[in-house]
């Protein structure tokens, strides 16, 4: 039986979203017959644990600097393990665990570049940048969520590279009465303009930070007493898709810089699911498409709701998420890989 690794950063019992990540888990243990096991780093452990579904390493990159660690101890005992398997296949979905690339060395080693990971000092991006360029180096084929993120990676030999979109799940719409706008997103002042939301009388669904500091709470304290109405409650994303269903259009706030410039917005399939006109500022991956009802927050202060919702073309929307479902976008990438 082959082996499949899917370095995926936190433990997975702690994850509460389902990102791209954890689908491509969930995805490739149901659909092949090989063995998958996600791997997550800790920084509390020294020494490598085993578990059925999961192996937790002992984290030594960049987030908490380089920590001395066993790598001999950890070496053997991930080689006696791995000897069990006819093959071993290593899918890096981040930067963190790059030292795993030396520890298994004929292993196929694949890369899914799916953030533009520039957050926290020069150095601490140094660092990312090191990790990602390894992990570059060593991959038989590399997937990327978008195309900023592909023309940024992408070397000479540009037949291991292939831009995948992230996918989405098909819900039945909610018929709900609906109120004017929701905004969606953490409040990261460095991925959303923020700023523009004073103005705006909406509810922001915050999640991701559960304390806000600096300039975040100063700007939170200001959309406060701006009149909107925060909601710090965690939401799943079947929560989340509920309470969807009761607005007419949700904003996108994506700031116009590198922390945005390839995201390809998950968020975007739940968003049409629900029946909501998307509006987004900066020029992330996302273009206007007035029969999907993505369209630039400037388009509609100019037409308005009434104008713009008249433009969406159900049969459109109902197209674009039957062929982007998380089925087959990741048999795309099942294929890409050779698994």
């Amino acid at each position: 039986m082959d082996l499949i690794l899917i370095i995926g950063g936190p433990n997975l019992r702690q994850i509460k979203t389902r990102y791209r990540r954890y689908e491509i888990y969930e995805f490739l243990k149901n659909n092949t017959n090989k063995r998958v096991l996600w791997c997550s780093g800790s920084n509390i452990n020294k020494q490598i644990q085993f578990f059925d579904d999961e192996i937790i390493f002992p984290q030594s990159d960049y987030f908490k600097g380089f920590e001395p660690i066993n790598i001999f101890n950890i070496k053997k005992e991930l080689n006696s393990f791995c000897e069990k398997y006819t093959k071993v296949n290593v899918i890096y979905t981040l930067h963190r665990l790059s030292y795993i690339i030396d520890l298994i060395p004929k292993s196929n080693f694949f890369y899914d570049a799916s953030d533009n990971w520039v957050h926290g000092n020069l150095i601490s991006l140094i660092l990312q940048r090191f990790c990602e360029k390894k992990i570059i180096k060593n991959s038989n084929k590399i997937s990327c969520s978008s195309q900023y993120i592909y023309d940024r990676i992408k070397i000479k030999n540009t037949s291991k590279f292939s831009v995948i979109k992230s996918g989405g799940n098909i819900r039945q719409q909610l018929n709900k009465e609906r109120n004017h706008a929701v905004i969606i997103g953490d409040l990261d002042n460095k991925k959303y303009d923020l700023s523009n939301l004073i103005n705006t009388k909406t509810k922001i669904y915050h999640y991701g930070k559960s304390l806000l500091t600096g300039n975040d709470l100063i700007i939170y304290e200001k959309l406060k007493n701006s009149g909107i109405l925060f909601s710090m409650d965690y939401l799943s994303q079947d929560e989340l898709f509920i309470e969807l269903c009761k607005y007419k259009t949700a904003i996108l706030p994506y700031n116009n810089n590198e922390f945005c410039s390839g995201i390809y917005p998950v968020k975007i399939y739940e968003l049409i699911n629900s029946g909501v006109l998307i509006l987004f500022y900066g020029t992330i991956e996302l273009k206007e498409n007035l029969e999907l009802g993505i369209i630039k927050y400037s388009t509609f202060q100019k037409y308005g709701y009434n104008f713009l919702y008249n433009k969406v073309v159900l049969e459109k929307r109902k197209q674009f998420l039957s062929e982007n479902t998380w089925d087959t976008v990741l048999e795309k990438l099942k294929n890409h890989y050779g698994l």
